[in-house]
């Protein structure tokens, strides 16, 4: 889902941009003066987390690949403020160091994926944590479905209006090859429900109160060291089909998106140099999740610096 430059118009390059930088700046704003907030080494930990599973594209129908988006994980980890910004972290890091979306275009991805998807999971997630396991199920999988879908519904709105095709095409063709991806998410967000509701009942018996408190120096470690391991370890064995955005491209004959620019580090998660491709591509994964856990950390140091009223 990541858009690579070409694919949009300027003025709706423009309008995303301007679009995510006040989102952003009122998010930063927001967790400045929240009173219940996670701290950077957790937002560093599901950053890393995030752009592991991204690397990680898996056959799905139609030969087609696609990776989980994690928004909604990261909304119910860290809450909707801190969710976008570990999510933008990880987007402008993947453009800047991989070449995965466009510069031109990291506007509209992270209003897509970094913006729109972690309020959406955030709505559904607010829905129903309450005294019943089945209400945490239900509305933390329907957080994972429905903000990939909608995710991918914005996508296939900017390209229409960018003239790349007719939304009575670009939209379903998006919405399908992502249904299988937001299918995923939603299980994977839904254990993640049951496992907060679990601890809610437990620790608090009030239920789900806008984010999971089990995170703590333990699980931050634990989660670092998983990320690496599975970006070093299955990112190499990536499936090389096309992805969602890939194939609907290719289907409605997109113009050709621009390769990625003289900036990028490691183009395709290929560092310069090393020639083998399991080895160069582990190397990248590990590179790219320090990168992003070490600059979330400053993101998230910088914003839940405490406002003195």
């Amino acid at each position: 889902m990541h858009i690579p430059d070409g694919y949009l118009s300027d003025p709706i390059c423009v309008a995303t941009a301007t679009a995510s930088t006040a989102a952003l700046t009122w998010s930063i704003l927001q967790l400045r003066v929240a009173k219940d907030r996670p701290g950077a080494a957790q937002m560093a930990a599901v950053g890393a987390g995030v752009l592991a599973v991204h690397m990680i594209n898996v056959p799905i129908d139609h030969g087609t690949s696609g990776h989980l988006v994690g928004a909604a994980v990261a909304a119910a980890l860290l809450g909707p403020w801190a969710a976008t910004l570990t999510m933008t972290v990880v987007l402008a890091l993947e453009c800047i160091l991989f070449g995965d979306g466009g510069l031109g275009a990291l506007g509209a991805n992270v209003l897509n994926m970094a913006i729109l998807a972690p309020w959406v999971a955030t709505a559904f997630l607010s829905l129903g944590w309450r005294r019943r396991l089945a209400g945490a199920l239900l509305v933390s999988a329907a957080a994972g479905l429905g903000s990939t879908l909608l995710a991918a519904g914005a996508c296939a709105l900017e390209l229409a209006i960018s003239g790349a095709g007719s939304l009575t095409k670009v939209l379903p063709g998006m919405l399908e090859t992502h249904l299988l991806i937001g299918a995923a998410e939603g299980c994977i967000t839904a254990a993640l429900g049951a496992l907060i509701w679990k601890r809610a009942m437990l620790e608090s018996r009030h239920g789900f109160n806008g984010r999971s408190e089990w995170l703590n120096s333990r699980s931050e470690w634990l989660g670092i060291t998983l990320a690496l391991a599975l970006g070093a370890l299955l990112a190499p064995w990536a499936s090389a089909l096309p992805g969602g955005l890939e194939r609907v491209a290719q289907t409605l004959h997109f113009v050709e998106p621009q390769s990625p620019g003289t900036w990028t580090v490691a183009p395709n998660y290929v560092l310069p140099g090393i020639e083998w491709q399991p080895l160069t591509t582990s190397l990248a994964a590990v590179l790219g999740i320090a990168a992003v856990y070490l600059a979330t950390y400053g993101v998230g140091r910088l914003s839940t610096v405490r406002v003195r009223k």
